[in-house]
């Protein structure tokens, strides 16, 4: 599939024929981008300024490139979930050799390719944001994908951060695992600021007293503290706080009758920055 975008957007969209050529009609207007995505294959993108006193543009050749392991993602801003538009994304060696860079566009993307037996270090950043990286192990990708969100926030004191997937199951305060991959992340981002402090809060939903949910809370955020002080994070570093039920996201208080999925996303856990 072949896109054509100009500053407002998509302004047409075609599909190439079998020898891979296109053809497409857009409006003027004074610079525009195509791109071209096909399965299995990195997406290619061309920007051009077209000359206003022609018609055409000959020879618009897009590349792709196959993909046979490969790293994609978002990256976003934490407090909104908005696409981190203009951020860096950089793919290192795992000695932090620089391979690749991408500046993610409107929808926050990128996408690198990836060599099998090989380890490597995707890190985003933006001026004014804590720089974020994951690491890549080919050998160990499931489906040969690693798929990874950004999650930016600044560097600030009192910034509150929720992460995503940091669930319990009801009336428990065992780190599940899905919990414990978003946990990994938290790790991670201490490993790269050795300074950071943080308040590791929970959050229950609203079945059961108040009192006790109070207590559950504490239980949960200890937890997690355990989990990532076990994971080599200073206990000096982390504050485990239980606010119970008194922070709910939604409307699901006393006596108002919600699906276990409503509920469950109260039950989460956040950080807030306490120094840095």
């Amino acid at each position: 599939m072949i896109k054509v975008e100009d500053d407002k957007g998509i302004i047409a969209t075609v599909y190439s024929g079998p020898d891979g050529s296109y053809r497409v009609a857009v409006p003027w207007t004074g610079k525009i981008t195509i791109t071209g995505d096909k399965k299995d294959y990195i997406p290619g993108t061309l920007s051009l300024e077209p000359d206003p006193r022609k018609t055409t543009i000959e020879n618009a050749d897009i590349i792709l490139r196959k993909l046979d392991y490969a790293a994609k993602g978002r990256v976003i801003f934490s407090d909104n979930n908005a696409p981190a538009t203009g951020a860096m994304v950089r793919l290192l060696s795992d000695k932090r050799q620089p391979l690749d860079t991408i500046i993610v566009g409107r929808e926050g993307t990128y996408i690198f390719a990836l060599n099998k037996n090989q380890k490597y270090i995707i890190e985003a950043s933006l001026a004014g944001y804590i720089t974020l990286s994951t690491e890549v192990n080919t050998d160990k990708l499931p489906d040969k994908l690693h798929q990874y969100e950004f999650k930016l926030f600044k560097p600030e004191k009192g910034v509150v951060v929720r992460l995503d997937n940091i669930y319990y199951d009801y009336n428990k305060d065992a780190i599940r695992p899905d919990a414990a991959v978003e946990l990994d992340k938290l790790v991670k981002i201490l490993q790269d600021n050795p300074t950071m402090k943080i308040e590791l809060s929970s959050h229950t939903d609203a079945r059961g007293s108040d009192s006790y949910n109070l207590s559950l809370s504490e239980r949960r955020a200890k937890s997690a503290v355990n989990y990532m002080i076990s994971k080599g994070i200073a206990s000096s570093r982390l504050v485990p706080k239980g606010y119970g039920e008194t922070k709910l996201l939604n409307h699901c208080s006393d006596g108002v009758e919600c699906f276990d999925e409503e509920h469950q996303f109260n039950r989460r856990t956040e950080f807030l920055i306490l120094d840095i």
